[in-house]
């Protein structure tokens, strides 16, 4: 044989040892999919079983150690987002543990659960800048101003804070705790690869969605004076504008978004123009249907493509998408967020009783005042109250039957007795799920001591 034979001969011996390599990855790919196909079809619970079960395999045992952050209240989100954003993805799948520096508070999930809820309303807070409420569906959307590129006026640390918020709402979810951040549904959709509709608008500016279905069924549009470009305020009060550096480089090295060379600055406005020369382009009845959905394209997509996606990638560094893919967008929604509402039924049903209070349960005359008492109480103060006692304000998707400890562990809430000598009011154990309830002698004294829980500050931690 020649030696462009031999050389011939190892070609196809290499061939042949690929191919059974390329077939195995293709039949696992073809099996991973007819499994998530599967699984989208199940009823919601079961769904949640199968997303445990994989996040099991996700986690790290705690053997193998656990995330540390120590915070300082009064600069926690900074604290918060410097740590968080640091951690190598492995990190993201240990459990965790959370310190407030200088206060004696021992973590064994009340100060972890408090701590997300502090984290996602400080994150979330639209006097930082990068959130809004949208003016459909009431969920958090994107601000338009701190979502232009940054030399456009933007907010100079979106990108970090849209990742950060994408990992805390992730680890939230595999920690199963839930957080009163619920976005709105759109951008539910995205993270779980939903395709987005017309309709979707509507959650976001109801108003506008109005105008654009007029514009849809109405002649005589040309009298509007309708060009094909949006502009959008220059408001975020953390942003600057640098025309001049449009197209460069960020100092990160990332190439910034490419629309930017698309938008003209005006004093207090960012113009996108719709289509090459736009402001120029004038809309008529013949081409408003193209304008509509150019519009819906720049309001749903395009205006915040950049900050959809540092959130996106805060998730993923998380949690898989395929995880969520099996969801829809209602369903994320109660996974990360949980229930809106305290059902008091379900949580009286799953409430243990300890000391003087364990032989009669929820026939001891205590206990039945303490329930009468939350049952009268507004859906805002029972939320305060859920807090005081678990340290998190929302409840588990599934109810009160699933809380939980920081180790993964189901523990339901409890009431313990506490001699009436001992202390006037009640006194939580939010690691625990736990509420000592003095022996009270009246109604009216029990209802007292709620009152002044609730008007207190439920966040902090002593040794007890």
């Amino acid at each position: 044989l020649s030696e462009g034979d031999d050389d011939d001969d190892e070609d196809e011996e290499d061939a042949d040892e690929e191919a059974p390599r390329q077939t195995s990855a293709e039949a696992a790919a073809r099996e991973r999919a007819e499994e998530l196909d599967r699984v989208a079809s199940l009823p919601f619970r079961e769904k949640h079983l199968w997303l445990e079960k994989r996040l099991e395999d996700l986690r790290c045992a705690p053997s193998e150690g656990y995330v540390r952050l120590e915070i300082r209240r009064h600069c926690l989100l900074e604290d918060s987002v410097h740590q968080v954003l640091g951690l190598e993805p492995r990190s993201l799948r240990q459990w965790m543990r959370v310190q407030f520096v200088d206060e004696p508070g021992i973590d064994v999930g009340g100060i972890e659960r408090e701590w997300f809820g502090l984290a996602s309303e400080a994150v979330f807070d639209p006097a930082v800048g990068v959130f809004r409420q949208a003016a459909g569906d009431g969920g958090l959307i994107f601000d338009a101003s701190a979502s232009l590129p940054a030399r456009l006026g933007g907010h100079p640390r979106a990108r970090e804070l849209y990742e950060f918020a994408g990992r805390l709402l992730a680890k939230a979810l595999v920690e199963r705790i839930p957080v009163a951040a619920p976005l709105s549904l759109p951008l539910y959709k995205q993270l779980v690869g939903a395709p987005l509709e017309y309709d979707d608008l509507e959650c976001l500016d109801p108003d506008l969605c109005r105008n654009l279905d007029w514009l849809l069924h109405n002649d005589g549009v040309d009298a509007l004076d309708l060009d094909f470009s949006v502009a959008t305020p220059r408001t975020c009060p953390f942003g600057g504008a640098d025309p001049d550096a449009l197209g460069d480089d960020d100092d990160d090295g990332e190439a910034r978004d490419v629309d930017a060379v698309s938008y003209v600055l005006d004093t207090n406005l960012a113009i996108r123009e719709l289509c090459e020369r736009g402001r120029d382009v004038k809309v008529t009845d013949r081409n408003k249907r193209t304008y509509v959905e150019a519009l819906w394209r720049h309001h749903v997509l395009e205006a915040h493509k950049d900050a959809t996606w540092h959130l996106a990638k805060g998730v993923y560094s998380v949690l898989p998408p395929d995880l969520l893919a099996v969801f829809d967008a209602y369903e994320l929604e109660l996974l990360m967020c949980g229930s809106p509402t305290i059902d008091v039924a379900d949580w009286a049903k799953h409430t243990e009783y300890a000391g003087e209070y364990r032989r009669r349960g929820d026939r001891h005359a205590v206990i039945a005042w303490f329930w009468k008492a939350v049952a009268k109480l507004d859906d805002a103060d029972r939320s305060k109250l859920l807090q005081f006692c678990t340290g998190s304000s929302r409840v588990p998707c599934h109810g009160f039957r699933a809380l939980q400890r920081n180790d993964g562990k189901y523990q339901r809430f409890c009431i313990q007795s506490l001699p009436r000598n001992e202390l006037r009011f009640p006194r939580a154990h939010t690691c625990f799920n736990r509420i000592d309830l003095p022996l009270y002698s009246s109604y009216a004294e029990l209802e007292a001591g709620l009152k002044v829980l609730i008007a207190m500050d439920a966040t902090g931690f002593t040794m007890d």
